[in-house]
């Protein structure tokens, strides 16, 4: 039976190191590989002041992630 869907919010930082990995990768895979997006995207802003990382998961599997980043004058998704 599959475990009940969870949902997370974390700093970086704050983020088990195995988690990270696999929200970085499903977002590499989603918007380099997927989308064929010619961009780095994996750049730095993760770990801005403010910053916090969404994800969803079944268990060890992460379903989905969203990162939220805060900006002077706005916050964007």
């Amino acid at each position: 039976m599959a475990m009940p869907v969870s949902y997370h919010c974390a700093a970086a930082t704050d983020v088990p190191p195995e988690t990270l990995y696999r929200m970085l990768w499903l977002r590499l895979r989603v918007f380099v590989v997927e989308q064929r997006a010619a961009y780095p995207e994996l750049d730095g802003r993760d770990i801005e002041p403010g910053a916090e990382l969404m994800w969803a998961s079944d268990g060890d599997e992460v379903l989905s992630t969203l990162r939220i980043l805060v900006d002077p004058t706005e916050m964007r998704i």
